[in-house]
């Protein structure tokens, strides 16, 4: 038996949330963060809109699923930060949102607030949208305010110094305060400006291994001041240039995913 078609969607957005599955299956090793940059900044009436208009579609078709109930439950999903953790693997994310959203379908088609002859794909791949959109928006805002000066600076005499954190020098790994209120979008951020600089965006895990021997000298003694593994660190990168960059940016990275890890 066909299906019946959401009641709000025309064929452009029938057509464009279609796209999203198909987009994201063309790069099967691409992460959360890499999809929303590469696809959630479409003009929103090719992509926000769509996702939108599929959810009221589906609380006007199924007059007793109530609408701000459904927001509700659609919201949690799509700010489950485990779920669509930044790093994870965009496909990996999509399989385990879709077990979820199916598992919720199947309980309302039970109890008789969603009809069992309706087209629930179009909601699914809305919320999709929505959060390549959201996450577009958020680390493109925060990846545009960086910029080297607040990591390193190089003097006249070539003296290399890391300044990222610098309120900060005087604590520990341990007692790090996060007087910021960095997040995980900052963290994300700074690595996509490091790979984006070396054209890395394909090469992630060239750039993990890169963070890996950052995160080796700042995890060695958690009790030594800050300060002192920075001074390890440049002594580390003062011959290329290329660690200067990468070293300063990944230990900034380095201390606040380990304070929101805690």
């Amino acid at each position: 038996m066909k299906k019946k078609k959401p009641s709000l969607l025309n064929e452009n957005d029938v057509f464009n949330l279609k796209q999203i599955d198909w987009a994201l299956n063309q790069n099967e090793e691409e992460s959360v963060s890499q999809a929303s940059l590469r696809y959630g900044d479409m003009p929103d009436e090719d992509l926000l809109r769509p996702a939108q208009k599929a959810h009221e579609s589906l609380c006007k078709d199924n007059p007793k699923l109530d609408s701000e109930s459904f927001n509700i439950w659609r919201n949690e999903l799509i700010e489950d930060s485990n779920l669509f953790r930044l790093d994870k693997i965009m496909i990996d994310a999509v399989k385990e949102a879709k077990a979820i959203f199916d598992s919720k379908i199947s309980e309302w088609i039970e109890e008789g607030i969603v009809s069992s002859n309706y087209d629930i794909g179009f909601a699914f791949w809305g919320i999709i949208g929505i959060v390549l959109y959201n996450y577009s928006i958020l680390l493109g805002d925060k990846k545009s305010g960086l910029h080297n000066e607040a990591f390193f600076s190089k003097s006249l005499l070539g003296k290399y110094k890391i300044t990222a954190l610098e309120d900060e020098d005087d604590s520990t790994l341990n007692n790090f305060q996060n007087t910021h209120s960095y997040d995980r979008f900052d963290v994300e951020a700074i690595q996509l400006y490091v790979m984006e600089r070396y054209e890395w965006l394909d090469r992630h895990a060239e750039i993990c291994d890169i963070y890996n021997e950052v995160k080796e000298i700042v995890y060695e003694d958690p009790n030594r001041k800050l300060s002192e593994t920075k001074a390890k660190l440049e002594l580390l990168a003062k011959s290329s240039g290329e660690k200067r960059f990468q070293y300063a940016l990944l230990y900034a990275c380095t201390v606040i995913e380990r304070s929101l890890n805690k």
